[in-house]
């Protein structure tokens, strides 16, 4: 299983309520959302990204909110890795829309924050 664990408790700032985000490749997501599902844990998308083509889903264990994001090859999960370390590199960014804006770019390899 390839796994990648990204957002803020890898790069911050963490608040309380910060999700754990976690990039699998879409095998091995089916195969985590299917076993969740065999252990009856609800699977859930957030307000936002209902009826949007979100890669992912999203489940709690007790106080824990893990977000499960597909990523469809290697090459994907690379972007996902060189962004998430881009991000992990710099000061931590409070503002979500300039972090959105930071790791966006960074995914796409550019480099939009000095």
């Amino acid at each position: 299983m390839r796994i990648l664990l990204t957002g803020s408790h890898v790069y911050g700032p963490v608040h309380e309520d910060s999700d754990i985000d976690i990039v699998l490749h879409h095998d091995d997501a089916d195969e985590l959302r299917e076993k969740l599902i065999e252990k009856n844990i609800e699977l859930f998308r957030s307000e936002k990204q209902q009826g949007t083509d979100y890669p992912g889903y999203f489940f709690s264990l007790g106080i824990l909110t893990i977000n499960i994001i597909y990523v469809q090859d290697d090459e994907e999960m690379l972007t996902w890795k060189r962004a998430t370390e881009k991000l992990a590199s710099l000061p931590p960014i409070e503002d979500k829309e300039e972090k959105i804006r930071v790791f966006e770019a960074a995914r796409k390899g550019g480099e939009d924050k000095e």
